[in-house]
């Protein structure tokens, strides 16, 4: 019994290692074909402090001088 347990533990263990395996670049390719444009974040932790909105403002003002949104 003990055996047969064994070897379905490994069975498991083979084949979610297989499918850990799968390689996912064609779904990813599939969804960004229509996708051209570059997307840019900046995460903040508030508005409450003024310096997060500075900094936000000097952000969006540097994108708009390169030529994004």
């Amino acid at each position: 019994m003990l055996m047969k347990r064994i070897c379905l533990f490994m069975l498991i263990c083979l084949l979610l290692g297989i499918a850990a395996c799968n390689d996912k670049k064609e779904q990813t390719k599939e969804t960004n074909a229509g996708e051209d444009k570059i997307q840019i974040g900046f995460s903040f932790d508030s508005f409450v402090i003024e310096r997060w909105q500075r900094d936000r403002d000097v952000f969006v003002f540097t994108l708009r001088n390169l030529g994004r949104r």
